[in-house]
């Protein structure tokens, strides 16, 4: 108690408990960083599953164009 009679504020607020708007952000940033690691794995297993597949030559990829044929390149 100060000399008035009032309480100071703490100058560090306590960890618990947390107001609504830190429990929204706090489980959105989670929410959210979960998803970035996982699209980021998937993407590198994606990536390494394909250059297994090239190394190993069991498949050949073949990146058809929305144009003329499936496989065919229009010369524009």
């Amino acid at each position: 108690m100060s000399e008035n009679g009032t309480y100071q504020a703490n100058i560090t607020p306590p960890l618990y408990p947390l107001s609504e708007l830190h429990k929204a952000r706090l489980l959105w940033s989670i929410h959210l960083t979960a998803l970035v690691i996982r699209f980021y794995v998937l993407f590198n297993v994606q990536v390494v599953i394909e250059r297994r597949i090239l190394k190993h030559g069991q498949v050949s990829i073949v990146h058809k164009s929305s144009g003329v044929g499936a496989g065919e390149r229009s010369i524009a």
